[in-house]
């Protein structure tokens, strides 16, 4: 499976975490939806080089939601 078929594959499950991270950190309307878009940006972004890091040495869920709190904080600082 290529990274590009692991990305759209699991869309509903990074979807459900960007969801999750925003929920927590209390962004709503356009806030949470440009950072779901930013994340989904990071992740296409040097082809799927984020997922291509992906090891399975944990779920990919797991892996995500780390993944997903990271970029969090990078938004943060960015703003």
């Amino acid at each position: 499976m290529t990274r590009e078929q692991l990305f759209l594959s699991e869309l509903a499950l990074i979807e459900r975490v960007i969801a999750w991270v925003c929920a927590r950190r209390c962004l709503r309307g356009a806030e949470a939806e440009d950072f779901g878009s930013t994340v989904k940006l990071r992740l296409i972004e040097n082809d799927y080089e984020i997922l291509g890091r992906f090891e399975g040495r944990s779920s990919l869920k797991t892996y995500m939601t780390v993944v997903v709190h990271r970029l969090y904080l990078d938004y943060q600082t960015q703003r």
